[in-house]
């Protein structure tokens, strides 16, 4: 996977942390602390997705992920990195290009049903939670 996908899901797990196993502070190789954020989410069962959030500059506020609950529902942008999956909330322009796309599956799906070209057998109508996915709420997601 090399593209982001975006997911509407529950994490079953949160782990947040700004410290080492053996109590030392998180450091990059700059020398600069980061906070760690950690999450599985049934799409990626047994694995664990990772986010760094480092102190917002001045006038930011801090990352969204930081404030991350079990059992919560959020838009996640999940991409591979190696072995490593990462992961950050999804911002609002995200999540609507992967509703746009998925509506585009659906009508031309559709469109070739009704028109009398039969979609070919491995095709299938696109599979989705609709009453969460299209009715997910927007107000706390950056632009």
């Amino acid at each position: 996977m090399n593209d982001k996908q975006i997911f509407y899901t529950s994490p079953s797990k949160v782990y947040i942390s700004d410290k080492k196993k053996d109590g030392t502070e998180l450091i990059d190789k700059n020398g600069k602390k980061f906070t760690k954020v950690n999450i599985q989410i049934p799409e990626f069962e047994g694995v664990w997705l990772s986010c760094l959030c480092y102190p917002p500059k001045t006038n930011y506020s801090p990352r969204r992920e930081l404030e991350m609950v079990a059992n919560e529902k959020y838009w996640i942008s999940v991409t591979q990195n190696g072995d490593f999956y990462n992961f950050e909330l999804s911002k609002v322009t995200d999540v609507l290009k992967t509703k746009i796309e998925l509506l585009e599956q659906k009508v031309d799906y559709l469109y070739k049903t009704v028109s009398g070209n039969k979609a070919p057998v491995k095709e299938e109508l696109p599979t989705i939670q609709e009453d969460e996915f299209f009715d997910s709420d927007f107000d706390d997601m950056p632009l």
